[in-house]
């Protein structure tokens, strides 16, 4: 195994470059996040000037045209007079910068110069201590500042998390290239936990990451919503209409952090201690898994060991990362099998790597393996959920003995299919029937018709409203119609598949339509399984059909795991010959 230390004036060269890559980023955020910030605070002063009639003088919607684009400014002369002086100003809005707002701009232009042309008045502020300052609309156009706050709200923690990560990585980098430099050809000695026989879970960080995206989205959001709530207690449902977004964002992240500062006081830090460092392939592999808090009395351990090949690959100026998984397993401890330390929890179980499968490798950041171990129990309030990446490298020779395997006390079993994701019975004449139910992801339905919700109030909100542009209907329309389809094919879509007499008859239901399709034996050249959709983190696979002149048809859909989607897929590819 040969494997070189990584050059330390690299690395470094490396993280500078990762950090001037991220400084532009951070910087645009920053003076964005401030002018936002002095608008926001000039804003509130100019509540307290006072309203004053003032005289149109004309009234005109001026083009700013660009290199890519061209925006739209609205701009306005006026007279008023105070204490029987008279004044002329042109300031219109609290940001006088320009937009692509064209239709608003127009709309409010046509009903200042019908104003005027009527002899009418229309109502201003100036500033008491300086009445030569004046401006005609006072209230801040939160559309234009909602998407202001994309800038901060983007840009900087993207650029902050880039320096912030590279000089992390550039730390840890250091401590590994002494390591490389004692331990060659040994790469599970380059971590301290590895070389400790130990893997720490990889997400301890993650409660301070989301109490600091709270922080800052709160900071952030907060002038936003404070307008918004104004215009709400003033009746002015459309002006508040461009914070809901936001809110729903933050929503998201507060109930983020709780949940992870919730795990993170229930189950404390969790650790994996392994029977052998390294993990052999082709032999099985003692864990024992601890945690600082007590795992629940009465739910079981599911437990996923997953193999990927992560590759980049570049293609003209864009690159595209693919994650395919060469192996997987899963097993369920019970509850019982759990052993209680005071406060703590631990539990012993072993792992069978199989020998095909390649090592953890991840010196090339472009072709990569990892082994990663996941641990979760879903219990009433918080769940368990902790991720591990385990050091497998070389495999045992014939002769060479197992590990020991004393702490070993779970053995992974077959996977059984779970009847809520496919319910297997036997036919009248010995063939065998496949029904993949609907209403199988209510939860996730949940969150999307939520979403569904949010979308189609703004799409009516904005076919009312004055200041929107005619392409945001459109937008956020055709968004929701999108979202509630899918949400139709979650809870009413199914798949049932018999296979019997050398054939197999597949109807699927795609928006209450069923579609039947009959596949002779001799027309099928395999079945295998294919990765669909991820649910929280979870990966869903379909059952692929596919055929010997090249057509693919799906069989069965949304199978959690690749173990239990490959043993439907040797079901049926039995069922099929015999």
């Amino acid at each position: 195994m040969a494997m070189q230390p990584t050059d330390s004036n690299g690395n470094a060269l490396g993280t500078g470059c990762a950090m001037l890559f991220g400084l532009p980023f951070a910087l645009v955020g920053i003076v964005m996040g401030g002018y936002i910030a002095s608008l926001f605070y000039e804003a509130y002063a100019i509540r307290s000037w006072e309203p004053v009639p003032v005289r149109i003088l004309s009234a005109d919607v001026e083009s700013h045209r660009g290199d890519d684009s061209t925006t739209y400014s609205l701009a306005a002369r006026y007279t008023y007079t105070v204490d029987g002086r008279s004044y002329t100003n042109d300031r219109v809005y609290i940001d006088d910068s320009s937009d692509s707002f064209r239709s608003s701009h127009e709309k409010k232009a046509a009903n200042l110069r019908a104003r005027r042309d009527r002899g009418q008045t229309v109502t201003g502020y100036y500033d008491p201590d300086n009445p030569a300052d004046a401006i005609l609309y006072r209230e801040p156009r939160l559309m234009i500042f909602a998407l202001m706050l994309l800038f901060p709200g983007l840009f900087a923690p993207i650029g902050c998390g880039l320096m912030v990560g590279a000089f992390s990585a550039h730390t840890t980098e250091r401590d590994q290239v002494r390591r490389k430099a004692h331990h060659p050809g040994e790469p599970w000695m380059w971590r301290e936990d590895w070389a400790r026989g130990e893997v720490e879970a990889g997400s301890t960080t993650m409660p301070a990451f989301w109490l600091l995206a709270l922080f800052l989205w709160l900071v952030l959001t907060a002038p936003l919503f404070l307008f918004a709530a104004e215009y709400l207690l003033q009746g002015d449902l459309m002006s508040a209409l461009p914070a809901a977004p936001y809110i729903i964002i933050d929503l998201v992240v507060v109930y983020l952090t709780l949940r992870s500062f919730g795990r993170a006081r229930r189950y404390g830090m969790a650790t994996l201690t392994l029977a052998q460092t390294p993990a052999l392939r082709g032999a099985p592999l003692g864990i024992t898994l601890r945690t600082e808090g007590e795992l629940p009395h009465h739910d079981d351990l599911d437990v996923t060991v997953r193999c990927e090949r992560i590759r980049t690959v570049k293609r003209g100026k864009n690159s595209s990362t693919t994650r395919d998984e060469e192996w997987s397993t899963q097993l369920s401890i019970p509850a019982t099998e759990i052993a209680r330390r005071g406060n703590a929890s631990e539990v012993a179980f072993a792992i069978d790597l199989p020998s095909h499968t390649p090592d953890t490798s991840n010196e090339d950041s472009k072709n990569r393996v990892e082994w990663k171990l996941k641990a979760v129990c879903k219990t009433s309030g918080y769940d368990f959920h902790a991720e591990f990446e385990l050091p497998v490298y070389g495999s045992r020779t014939i002769d060479e003995p197992a590990a020991s395997m004393e702490a070993a006390t779970v053995q992974a079993e077959p996977v059984h299919l779970d009847p809520k994701v496919v319910e297997v019975s036997e036919t009248a004449s010995g063939g065998l029937d496949f029904h993949f139910p609907r209403g199988r992801f209510l939860g996730a339905s949940l969150v999307l018709f939520i979403c569904v919700a949010v979308f189609g109030g703004a799409t009516v909100a904005m076919v009312f409203a004055d200041d929107v542009p005619t392409i945001m209907p459109y937008a956020f329309g055709g968004t929701t119609l999108i979202l509630f389809l899918i949400i139709l094919q979650m809870l009413t879509g199914s798949v049932r598949t018999v296979i019997e007499h050398g054939e197999m008859r597949i109807r699927r239901v795609v928006l209450f339509r069923p579609k039947r399709t009959r596949i002779k034996q001799g027309e099928v050249e395999s079945i295998t399984t294919k990765t669909g959709m991820q649910v929280n983190g979870r990966q869903f696979y379909d059952i692929i059909v596919k055929l010997k002149s090249g057509t693919r048809i799906k069989a069965g859909t949304s199978v959690p795991g690749c173990h239990q989607a490959d043993q439907i897929a040797a079901i049926m590819s039995e069922a099929l010959r015999s």
